[in-house]
């Protein structure tokens, strides 16, 4: 299976997570919890998902992530 990309549509939810919330361990990295609409050549879905917070400052300059 191919990764394609994910544009993030406006509207979208983005919230720092506790280290109590994130369901696995962890060193120092922080994580993000995202809830928005994406579109994948032109199928638009609702999407949760958790990003590193490493990996959401690229996702968040490049406008999608590969999924």
């Amino acid at each position: 299976m191919n990764l394609l990309e994910n544009y993030i549509l406006p509207g979208y939810q983005v919230r720092k997570m506790s280290r109590e919330e994130v369901p696995f361990e962890y060193d120092n990295e922080g994580f993000v919890e995202f809830k928005g609409e994406v579109d994948c050549y032109g199928n638009v879905q609702q999407v949760h998902k958790i990003f590193s917070a490493e990996e959401w400052t690229v996702v968040k300059k490049r406008g999608y992530y590969m999924g």
